[in-house]
């Protein structure tokens, strides 16, 4: 059996990762997508990627010395792994390959059903702009069919008139719409690229006519996304929720079968109360320039939803930027968060569910009772919307603090006094301790996790702790008395909080280089794991043949994922944190909720820059 191939390796590279200009092309393309896409990757200009690229941090850490020494495992006679795999697919690097696509490109994946992805070859076709590089890309598909070829006899080349186009058309049958590995055409100055007869025929008869069937549901998203997101991005990976979905929910239900009718709530009713069917659309987008890179992630959904995605919404109003935020951590975000409309949100879906479920809520009177404390008024509704998250520390020795601003202290502390000696008959113990004139509470659970986990209630936050208790403490000291600057105080920060647009409904800033280090450690990790379970697999006799990993392998799974690569970096000259920070900076992100969509946007400046 042919391995599975999605056009050409080369074609979906440089869709993810292709930059800038010409976004009128993809307009003109949007105008023709088939009504049953449920995805798209899409590009504006990939001259600029390599541009970019050459200016970029990246660019710049791959030519370090200290890097080249960590990485040296990776690099078989001076080629990358991924060097190496573009070649086998088309003759080339993946530089070299980059440089023959002179405009945009988009990759459409289409389907009626989940089974049209269950194949070796699921329907995948793309539209890439070829003006002035006609001779170059046909040189190098014949390049990729003629490698495909050699890697699997049964291949045969030949082509077929489309609409008065010729097709060229890599298959292992003569019958016209079976057996394509790959179909190429050019129409006018696009190439056209297909792995079914079907698909070729509707995109080469769109590009011609300038008119398609077209999809009001994935058009009327991708309108939605550009005022997001400010037009079109250099990079959009799109998925068309709608449809995905829907076949989710469908597969779901023909699982439950006959056994639905014993379930005490029915599925239909289950779906109806988590309103998955909000879930519009996902798209992650990439924008990057001279002055600064930004990434973007969205969620569509209709207005007013009443699901779980109403849960991920954040409340609307203005931002205070905690000065008790220590300027050297990790990471911190500040959210508009109601915990008091997540209660009643959630409350409101499991009425959804009927009287079984209504039932469950009625007994949470009796645990109110046996805490003498009432859940909505005394805890959430004793809460402000103010929500904060603080991160530091390493891999393996990771803290965070989270805080939440408190508007009825004296009620909220008696009821935190109630949970405790509920949770003290039986459930947990509470080690109590004195810090600057704060009481902080250690929670000592009757399984104990590993994980130390502290709270303390002062005179306007309720902070809750996991981890090392150093940075709860460098939290609480800074309340006590704020001395030197806050992490929101630094100047980079600060111009990069005024580059967001306005309205955010959350902030958050992120150490690059401390970010990256953390990166490194957990793929150290992962990288010893497949090691040693590689030493355990050759202690045995050596089977024949390949056997599909158990998923509950662990080993096996982590070496699966590691492609066969027997080491990856060199342990011994992991770089040092000073060579991170060279090259990755402060990022800030801002979270937004539009009536219709759940939006996030980060957003960095080149080191340099900063």
């Amino acid at each position: 059996m042919k391995p599975p191939r999605f056009l050409s390796l080369f074609t979906l590279l440089s869709l993810l990762g292709s930059v800038s200009a010409r976004a009128d092309k993809l307009d003109e393309w949007y105008k023709l997508l088939p009504k049953n896409t449920v995805g798209v990757i899409a590009i504006k200009n990939t001259p600029e990627l390599l541009a970019d690229w050459d200016k970029s941090s990246f660019a710049k850490l791959m030519q370090d010395e200290e890097f080249k020494k960590w990485t040296a495992p990776m690099i078989k006679d001076g080629e990358t792994p991924w060097d190496k795999a573009l070649k086998e697919e088309t003759g080339e690097g993946l530089y070299d390959s980059l440089k023959r696509y002179p405009g945009a490109s988009m990759a459409i994946f289409v389907g009626d059903s989940p089974e049209d992805f269950s194949g070796d070859s699921p329907p995948v076709c793309a539209l890439s702009d070829a003006t002035g590089q006609e001779k170059a890309l046909e040189e190098m598909k014949a390049k990729e069919a003629e490698l495909s070829i050699k890697k699997d006899e049964t291949l045969k080349q030949r082509t077929q008139d489309v609409a008065g186009v010729t097709v060229h058309i890599l298959s292992d049958s003569e019958d016209a719409d079976e057996g394509w590995e790959d179909g190429h055409a050019f129409v006018d100055s696009t190439l056209v690229e297909a792995t079914s007869l079907k698909d070729m025929q509707y995109l080469i008869t769109a590009l011609k006519s300038g008119a398609g069937e077209g999809s009001d549901v994935v058009g009327g998203h991708l309108t939605r996304l550009s005022k997001l997101t400010d037009g079109n991005t250099d990079v959009l990976i799109y998925l068309n929720g709608e449809t995905l979905v829907q076949w989710g929910l469908d597969a779901a239900l023909a699982s439950a079968g006959e056994g639905a009718a014993q379930m005490p709530v029915s599925p239909e009713t289950i779906i109806e109360a988590l309103g998955p069917k909000e879930l519009q659309s996902i798209a992650l987008t990439l924008d990057l320039s001279d002055a600064e890179s930004r990434i973007e992630m969205a969620i569509l959904h209709p207005e007013k939803p009443t699901g779980f995605v109403n849960l991920l919404r954040s409340s609307q109003g203005e931002i205070t930027l905690p000065s008790f935020v220590p300027a050297d951590v990790l990471s911190s975000t500040v959210t508009r968060y109601s915990l008091l409309g997540l209660w009643d949100n959630l409350l409101a879906m499991v009425n959804k569910l009927g009287p079984m479920a209504a039932m469950a809520t009625m007994q949470l009177g009796g645990v109110e009772a046996q805490a003498g404390v009432k859940i909505r008024e005394d805890i959430f509704a004793s809460l402000d919307d103010e929500y904060i998250e603080i991160t530091d520390g390493t891999l393996e020795d990771q803290s965070q603090v989270l805080a939440i601003k408190v508007k009825d202290r004296e009620r909220f502390g008696g009821a935190v006094d109630g949970v405790k000696r509920f949770a003290g008959s039986g459930f947990a113990a509470f080690e109590e301790t004195e810090y600057l004139g704060y009481q902080i509470n250690v929670i000592k659970a009757a399984q104990p996790s590993g994980t130390e986990l502290a709270f303390c209630l002062t005179d306007g936050y309720f902070l809750f702790s996991t981890g090392p208790q150093a940075l709860l403490k460098k939290v609480l000291a800074r309340m006590k008395e704020p001395t030197g600057p806050s992490i929101w105080d630094d100047a980079r920060v600060q111009d990069l909080i005024a580059r967001l647009p306005k309205g955010y409904g959350g902030v958050g800033v992120a150490d690059g280089g401390k970010m990256m280090k953390v990166v490194v450690d957990a793929m150290s990790m992962v990288q010893g794991k497949v090691g040693q379970g590689s030493k355990k697999k050759g202690k045995g006799k050596k089977g024949k043949g390949k056997k599909a990993v158990d998923p509950d392998d662990t080993d096996a799974a982590l070496e699966a994922i590691a492609g066969g690569q027997d080491s990856w970096f060199d342990p011994a000259a992991a770089p040092s944190d000073a060579m991170w920070k060279r090259y990755f900076g402060t990022s800030i992100s801002g979270y937004y909720s539009p009536a219709d969509a759940i939006h996030y946007r980060a957003i960095s400046t080149p080191v340099e820059a900063q």
